[in-house]
């Protein structure tokens, strides 16, 4: 059995705010034998720490040959550029989705982008490398892909927006989702094919026996303003995820 080494590379925090968004994704590397694969690539502000991410790996975007797309929203796959070797999987029904949606969260600028670059097109259930296995993930998307992957004995599932955050993945109440009873079955799928998920708004978060789910880490991220203002007093202003 292939054994899949997994790290964060940005970790996904969440969250709305009144007039932009607040929340980021996560950003994944997995490196096996012969293979350097990115999962997801974020959204256009993160590309500087991607690269810097990538650079504390010791790898540079010519390393990566393989992306993985969890599904087509533009806060996941805004980096498509700074990736031209590699081949980019995606699902077949999000492909088909993207390209005859008028939602808002997909962008025409990044489709073009994908049309041009190497792609394969995953089903459910698809072997996608030694390791890594597809399992379809609707509800947020109707074609949004979870990864399984093997790492150490153990499944972890790679959910992007399947699973947002730990909320989500405790109680499945889901928030912006195309239908909430579609989302709900997805994610007790998850919850019951991995003993690890990396949501797409979280830190990884161990699911326990009895259906427990523990962060596995701290979700803290700082924020700075400028000189002479402050938030509640506050300048920089520390967000922990409790």
């Amino acid at each position: 059995m292939a054994n899949i080494k997994v790290d964060v590379l940005v970790q996904g925090f969440p969250g709305r705010a009144s007039v932009a968004g607040l929340s980021w994704a996560s950003m994944i590397l997995l490196r096996t034998e012969g293979h350097n694969i990115l999962v997801d690539l974020g959204a256009y502000p993160q590309r500087r720490y991607l690269l810097a991410a990538l650079k504390e790996h010791g790898l540079t975007p010519a390393d990566i040959d393989t992306v993985l797309f969890t599904h087509l929203h533009h806060d996941h796959i805004a980096a498509i550029d700074l990736f031209p070797q590699a081949l980019f999987v995606y699902s077949r029904i999000e492909w088909e989705y993207a390209n005859l949606t008028t939602e808002t969260a997909v962008q025409p600028a990044s489709l073009s982008m994908l049309h041009a670059y190497r792609r394969r097109l995953i089903e459910d259930g698809e072997e996608v490398l030694p390791g890594i296995t597809a399992m379809l993930t609707p509800g947020h998307t109707p074609g949004g892909i979870c990864y399984l992957c093997d790492v150490d004995g153990e499944k972890w599932a790679i959910a992007g927006d399947a699973v947002k955050n730990r909320g989500e993945l405790q109680y499945c109440d889901v928030d912006m989702t195309a239908d909430a009873s579609v989302s709900a079955n997805s994610i007790e799928r998850v919850k019951a094919a991995a003993d690890v998920v990396i949501p797409g708004h979280d830190c990884p978060l161990r699911v326990g026996r009895d259906g427990s789910v523990t962060p596995m880490c701290e979700n803290v991220v700082t924020i700075k303003f400028p000189k002479g203002i402050t938030v509640n007093g506050q300048n920089p202003l520390i967000l922990k995820v409790d």
